[in-house]
């Protein structure tokens, strides 16, 4: 028995022993505790990466076996997340190495719910499956989530059959329901769907999604009141724009425009730009309300659209246009709708064309009605469409297509019988204009076929006649003008008066003249009258009643005769051959003193100085007939005055000064039939010994007028009326060998004019311009201002601005008259502005409109520089005053491009409104001038794309890609197209697949 003292000694270091053995364990313990609890807490943080390092660590330590299960789990959970790639081998050795292990159950689906919220659904539910179907991990929540994964993989079936597990969890089970409805409205099971999504109604999350699903549902089904009673109920006060669309347009089938249109309102404030179909039913709305503001606003987006529906909304749009008077937007709205085959297609077609017709856009408005009667010909407006076209051929001035027109209808009606015979009198007087006399005559024939408008009638009577008179087949005129007569025409007494004066039927000329002027009213030109007088004059006068020839140009004098001088004229010649010569003399005298510049004064005096000489007045008859050499050194009579002058010194024994004035005839008109008589006259004193050179003006009379020979001034001549006749490269040919022949003549630089000339006439510029070159540094030179011109305009045609100014410069200082000083003006204005030299082309501008000598011709081009000038300087206003002058008084290319430039100037101030009315007058006054048209066209769609007029924009674009004839034109219009689809994209959105309204509203 051990002693008590030992025991308790052994006890104490058995105590000592145990004590210490249980700290060293625990110790270890608590170790390994604090190392796992330590990398557990890094995980708890989502600090994955230091979270691993800190579990590969305690898992290497051969102290730690307790924990190495769970920690292998953590390690492998936290490599995943730090996307190492040895994450999901590492779950996979864990599962297979600790199946027993807490976690083993939960690990596939950590790893898959992981995947779901980085959205990487294919990988979450390859872990979903390797998950077991049952235990601890397996909650509603991680069902949902499991089958929203299969539902976003489109894998319905199984994502149905998942949802359909989820059983406890309410809100969870309503927000599966969403998806539910989801998937059976996708499988066409639409009330499965509604039952579902109804279900859903009471999800937090997806109320609005299942909502909108489920109002979508119902519209499609027609069922349009449960879908407004719903939204109602559900989302009343809703600002979602899908669920106000849907409100809309249901409102809309059930024909509550009202409702739909302030739900639209709503929409639009929410969804500033929609798509086509949406934009049509919204401005349906309000054309059913008569808000043609919003309609429009709302139909011409519709009709941007490229469709059946665009058509239809491009209809009433033209509608709408109509209604306020705006055919010019009206009418491309028509067209657009006409082209395509939809029922309201002859109403937009029939309205296109009488928007055109209204418009006189008559041109268009012609194949326009001609596509209705082809497509339609039993149409319900057949019979207006047959008027008006006939009245746009007639408008259009298309005389021989409305001619065949009207001509192969089977049936004429009185407006139509009335119109053809205007038109074939207007086609007649057509080719009048054109001198084709015959053709004339035939329509004017075809004209009287239907005498419905007697004006017409005895109008086509009159130009019948006036027709066979152009053709001088006075006999046959005759007829005609006496019909005309009898159907009251005035003025074709007068032309059947001219038809007899032709003839020679003086007779009767002088009785139609006579009762022509007995019945004359004010109405009537007065020239007619006047002339009438003086003809009747001109017919007593070869009756031999010289009486009354002289009554009668006195009454054409007092009646205010423009032509005065003819009338002084023959009366002096009336006067000689009643012997009165007094009575001759004042009145050729009164006419050269009134009119000293008449072609018809050289003949006034030398008649004065003939009355002279044929009374024996020897020594006044020559200083009148030198006073007359002096003044007319041109004129045809001056060989004659020369003669009677020689005639007259011979017979005051002058002998020395008649034998000057016998050779001037020969030394100056050699060839002329004068010059024999002076040849004897020289003979004659020659043969009385008062002349010693006879023989060698005999040589001369003789080179002169040999037998045969083309001499020099003969040569000179022909080459001449070959170029006056237009044969210019005969005429160059001529001259030519008129140069090589003389090259020594004085008419040589003349010879070098005229080919200069010729080249220029046939359009030969270069050749011209050579030609010119070479006699343009002689100022001296008869024809110098002419060949400066010519330059100065040759080199302008080349663009060669700068040396044309030059030349124009010359012709301003060397100008002898006011119009070359004008030409000269007119060339600095038009070269400064081509070289953009803006401040001196409106300065020679200003120097020439102020010459008062100018033709209306001129001024107009002028006011148009001088517009142009300032509006290229920035002043809009001064340009603005200058061109309004011209467009008001010229109605020509000049009003056009003034026009384009006034329209041009509203548009920079931004006044579009004014710019686009300014524009469609333009294209209504100036159709023949297609430049002007097409670049109107242009800064019309300017205007339209300023104001977000894009459906007008691009109905004008494709109207001049389609038909003009100007390529620039084609081609900045095609690059303006260009810029509006941009314009559209930004206005109308492509319409989304509406069935998938929140499919993906939980990503």
């Amino acid at each position: 028995m051990m002693h008590s003292k030992y025991i308790a000694v052994f006890l104490g270091i058995i105590t000592v022993f145990l004590t210490d053995s249980s700290r060293v364990k625990a110790q270890s313990v608590s170790g390994e505790q604090a190392s796992f609890f330590k990398a557990k807490e890094l995980y708890t943080k989502g600090l994955y990466g230091a979270s691993l390092l800190a579990f590969e660590r305690h898992i290497k330590n051969p102290a730690h076996q307790s924990t190495i299960p769970e920690a292998s789990y953590y390690r492998a959970v936290s490599a995943v997340r730090v996307s190492q790639d040895d994450g999901e081998a590492l779950v996979q050795s864990y599962v297979e190495n600790y199946p027993n292990d807490s976690h083993a159950s939960s690990a596939y689906i950590e790893l898959a719910q992981y995947y779901y919220d980085q959205k990487s659904y294919k990988k979450s539910l390859s872990f979903y499956e390797k998950s077991p179907k049952s235990g601890p991990g397996q909650t509603d929540k991680v069902r949902f989530k499991m089958g929203h994964a299969y539902f976003i993989e489109n894998e319905y079936d199984r994502a149905l059959e998942v949802f359909e597990g989820i059983q406890t969890n309410i809100e969870t089970k309503n927000d599966a329901a969403y998806f539910q409805g989801f998937i059976y409205n996708e499988q066409e099971d639409k009330d499965k769907a509604l039952e579902l999504l109804e279900e859903a109604f009471a999800s937090a999350e997806y109320h609005d999604e299942a909502l909108k699903l489920y109002a979508l549902i119902l519209y499609q089904k027609g069922r349009y009141a449960n879908v407004v009673d719903v939204l109602d109920k559900e989302a009343a006060g809703t600002t979602d724009p899908v669920l106000l669309k849907l409100l809309g347009d249901s409102n809309y089938e059930l024909k509550e425009y009202r409702l739909a249109s302030l739900t639209y309102k709503e929409y639009l404030k929410r969804n500033n730009r929609t798509d086509a179909a949406s934009y049509y039913k919204i401005g349906w709305c309000f054309y059913k309300l008569d808000d043609r503001a919003n309609a429009v606003e709302n139909l011409k987006k519709a009709a941007l659209a490229k469709d059946t529906l665009g058509a239809y909304a491009s209809y009433y749009l033209g509608v709408l246009y109509t209604a306020d008077k705006n055919l010019m937007f009206a009418s491309p709205a028509f067209k657009n709708a006409s082209q395509y085959a939809i029922e309201i297609q002859e109403e937009a077609l029939y309205a296109h064309g009488k928007t055109e017709f209204d418009l006189s856009n008559y041109q268009a408005a012609i194949p326009v009605f001609s596509e209705y009667r082809s497509k339609f010909p039993r149409g319900a407006h057949t019979g207006d469409v047959s008027e008006m076209l006939t009245q746009a051929y007639l408008n259009n001035k298309d005389y021989q297509a409305a001619i065949s027109y009207i001509e192969s209808l089977g049936y004429l009606s009185p407006k139509i019988k009335k119109a053809y015979q205007r038109i074939t009198y207007l086609k007649g007087t057509e080719y009048f204009n054109k001198k084709k006399f015959a053709q004339a005559v035939s329509l004017f024939r075809k004209s009287q076929e239907y005498a419905i408008d007697p004006e017409l009638t005895r109008q086509a009577s009159y130009w019948m006649g006036e027709s066979y008179s152009f053709e001088k087949r006075y006999s046959n005129a005759v007829p005609h003008y006496q019909k005309a007569v009898q159907l009251g025409s005035v003025l074709a007494r007068y032309s059947l008066a001219y038809a007899y004066y032709n003839q020679k039927e003086y007779d009767l000329a002088s009785v139609e003249f006579q009762a022509f002027i007995g019945r004359y009213t004010p109405e009537i030109n007065k020239r007619y009258q006047v002339d009438a007088l003086m003809r009747a004059g001109d017919c007593f006068y070869a009756l031999k009643d010289y009486n009354k020839a002289i009554t009668y140009y006195q009454k054409s004098e007092e009646e205010g005769a423009k032509d005065l001088p003819y009338l002084y004229y023959q009366s002096g010649v009336v006067y000689r051959y009643q012997g009165e010569e007094n009575k001759a003399i004042a009145s050729f005298e009164k006419l050269a003193r009134k009119f000293p510049s008449s072609d018809k004064t050289d003949d006034a005096r030398f008649q004065v100085a003939q009355i002279t000489y044929e009374q024996g007045d020897y020594a006044n008859a020559i200083g009148k007939y030198q006073e007359y050499i002096r003044k007319y050194p041109e004129s045809n009579f001056i060989p004659y005055a020369l003669l009677n002058q020689a005639v007259s010194y011979h017979n005051l024994n002058n002998h020395d000064e008649a034998a000057e004035s016998y050779k001037l005839i020969l030394e100056r008109f050699p060839r002329h039939e004068t010059s024999k008589s002076a040849l004897l006259g020289l003979q004659g004193l020659a043969g009385s010994g008062k002349l010693d050179d006879f023989q060698a003006y005999l040589d001369r009379y003789k080179k002169a007028n040999p037998d045969s020979d083309a001499l020099e001034n003969i040569e000179f001549e022909t080459a001449k009326s070959m170029y006056y006749n237009l044969q210019y490269d005969q005429a160059i040919q001529a001259f030519e060998n008129f140069l090589t022949s003389y090259p020594s003549s004085t008419l040589g630089i003349d010879g070098q004019y005229f080919i200069a000339d010729a080249y220029y006439r046939k359009s030969e510029l270069e050749k011209s311009l050579e030609g010119f070159y070479a006699i343009s540094e002689d100022p001296d030179y008869a024809k110098y201002n002419k060949v400066v011109y010519r330059i100065a305009t040759i080199e302008a045609d080349n663009k060669n601005h700068k040396q044309a100014l030059e030349y124009y410069h010359r012709l301003k200082k060397f100008a002898h008259s006011s119009k070359e000083t004008a030409n000269a003006l007119n060339g600095l204005m038009e070269n400064h502005f081509a070289l953009q030299q803006y401040d001196s082309s409106f300065y020679y501008g200003q120097d020439l409109i102020e010459n008062h000598r100018i033709s209306n011709e001129v001024e107009s081009s002028t006011t148009l520089y001088l517009g142009k000038s300032q509006y290229h300087q920035g002043k809009l206003d001064e340009a603005f005053d200058w061109l309004l002058l011209l467009v008001n008084n010229a109605p020509d290319e000049r009003g056009a491009e003034a026009k384009y430039y006034i329209s041009k100037i509203f548009y920079d101030r931004k006044e579009y409104a004014q710019s686009l009315k300014s524009l469609f007058e333009l294209t209504k006054s100036y159709k023949a001038y297609d430049l002007w048209m097409g670049k109107a066209f242009l800064l019309m769609t300017d205007n339209y794309l300023a104001t977000d007029e894009l459906f007008q924009a691009e109905a004008t674009l494709n109207s001049l890609i389609e038909n003009s004839t100007l390529e620039p034109i084609q081609k900045e219009a095609r690059a303006k197209m260009k810029a509006l689809e941009s314009a559209k994209k930004k206005e109308l959105v492509t319409p989304k697949d509406t069935t998938n309204v929140g499919a993906n509203s939980n990503e």
